[in-house]
């Protein structure tokens, strides 16, 4: 993604519909899973008001009070409701709020961030909605139960980032999910995801961290599965208003267990005195990175592609030569390692992500993959 640099400008933070007691009705959610857990679901209106939902926005919902039941999983997001999609479009993903206990009072503050634009004008089709499961109230049918929250506060405020800026935002670490690769290929154990993260922060930030997750439906963790370690930037550190460049090389430990557009994202996350990060990027891209590509450190002319000494090269005339002997073939493979071509060398390729299968003179066979 190319973006032009952006001044870092004033924002905006305004409240909505903090009010007195109210309640809310969680029915029972005939489209979920059931016994012996029942999930239960409830759409409020009352605190949107006329705001409308805009890419980036970042919301802070404050809810406290008590429930008629116990609830687990108990979690909220922000929906336009006007079946824009097979069941509604959720504007702002769920975040999990904590268990909750009949009676006990609970008192949560959660921030929304917002991922699209709401697709009408107005606020009549968005709404919060609060979910979550009992294993106890309903049995193995939940037809005609209900939870009943009753809220002592309830309140949100939206905030306003500058136009275009990528919104980091959480306790004590700031952070957000970004889809930056493609559902295919699927990354593999081994493999090097190279993050380019290129513009300014409003504010300092230190700790500077990237990490790859699965959030599909499929995955095997309520929100997240990591499919690498937190790996810090270097430098880690950021100072507000300065232009910084950061290349940074993630190394998959675990593979994706998804199969949609979320199961390999990534997350970037940065510690700071504020509130709320923005960055306002020049570039953002991530991709399956060769770190055979690397030109050696140790090579005194590494421009020079006939050097036999020095196969990385990345001016090399292939990226695959690291067998001293001559290669017969290049045959490019499909995902099912089906041949769908055959190429005299790899500069015949356009850019992208090939399986290869590489036949040498002495009848060795390899098969790699490589990032062109």
């Amino acid at each position: 993604m190319k973006k032009t640099l952006l001044s870092i400008s004033a924002v905006i933070l305004f409240g909505l519909g903090a009010m007195a007691q109210t309640t809310v009705t969680m029915a029972w959610n005939q489209y979920a899973a059931g016994s012996p857990i029942i999930d239960y679901q409830g759409k409020d209106a009352s605190l949107v008001g006329t705001y409308q939902a805009e890419e980036n926005d970042v919301i802070t919902l404050t809810v406290a009070g008590t429930s008629s039941h116990d609830i687990s999983n108990f979690q909220v997001a922000l929906i336009d409701d006007r079946q824009v999609v097979q069941w509604w479009d959720e504007l702002a993903g769920f975040v999990p709020l904590g268990a909750v206990t009949a009676g006990v009072p609970f008192n949560f503050e959660v921030t929304l961030n917002v991922a699209k634009d709401a697709a009408g004008v107005g606020g009549t089709f968005q709404k919060i909605v609060f979910d979550g499961k009992n294993a106890t109230l309903a049995g193995a049918n939940g037809t005609g139960t209900s939870i009943t929250l009753t809220l002592s506060s309830y309140s949100m405020s939206v905030f306003k980032p500058i136009a275009g800026a990528l919104v980091l935002s959480g306790s004590p670490v700031k952070q957000a999910t970004f889809t930056k690769l493609n559902a295919t290929p699927i990354l593999e154990v081994g493999d090097v995801v190279r993050v380019t993260i290129k513009g300014q922060s409003d504010v300092n930030i230190t700790e500077f961290q990237v990490l790859v997750v699965d959030e599909s439906a499929d995955a095997t963790t309520p929100y997240w599965t990591e499919l690498s370690a937190w790996t810090d930037a270097d430098p880690a550190d950021i100072t507000a208003g300065t232009n910084f460049e950061l290349v940074i090389d993630v190394t998959i430990t675990a593979a994706p267990v998804g199969t949609s557009v979320k199961n390999q994202n990534i997350v970037l996350a940065g510690k700071s005195t504020a509130n709320i990060i923005q960055l306002s990027l020049t570039e953002f891209t991530a991709v399956i990175h060769d770190p055979s590509l690397d030109p050696d450190p140790t090579d005194p002319d590494p421009t020079d592609p006939t050097d036999p000494t020095d196969p990385t090269d990345p001016t090399d005339p292939t990226s695959i030569d690291v067998i001293n002997h001559s290669i017969v073939s290049i045959t490019v493979l499909n995902t099912n390692g089906v041949a769908v071509k055959t190429v005299s060398s790899i500069e015949e390729l356009p850019a992208g992500t090939f399986i290869i299968l590489v036949e040498y003179s002495n009848g060795t066979v390899e098969t790699k993959k490589i990032v062109k």
